[in-house]
């Protein structure tokens, strides 16, 4: 089992995710414009960036309920790990009681995907 953490990409991230990390760095480099001295070409661009994350397309983007589940199954399709990821809480629910499969050496992958 590698002890290394999986590398992110931005091509892991669904369409909707990659915007509102786009608009998040979008917030940090009008928070670096603003540390700046105000010249006329500063403080256009502080206009155009506030301009465009206060569109009501951004906001709703940036609003938008981040939310994805998975289950882990066994070999015979019973369910051993539920998986609810809303915003920045993960919810895992074991069944009780917890199976032994849950102990292997090389643990428990779940992959979580979008839900309606």
């Amino acid at each position: 089992m590698s002890t290394e953490p999986e590398q992110f990409t931005w091509d892991d991230l669904e369409p909707d995710d990659f915007h509102r990390e786009t608009l998040e760095l979008l917030q940090e480099v009008l928070a670096y414009l603003e540390n700046l001295p105000r010249v006329p070409v500063t403080t256009e661009f502080i206009m155009k960036t506030r301009a465009r994350l206060d569109h009501p397309v951004c906001r709703e983007i940036v609003e938008r309920k981040f939310r994805r589940r998975g289950q882990a199954v066994d070999y015979s399709g019973r369910i051993i790990v539920d998986a609810l990821l809303q915003n920045d809480l993960l919810t895992l629910q074991f069944p009780n009681p917890v199976p032994q499969t849950l102990y292997k050496e090389d643990g428990l992958k779940v992959t979580l995907r979008v839900e309606d």
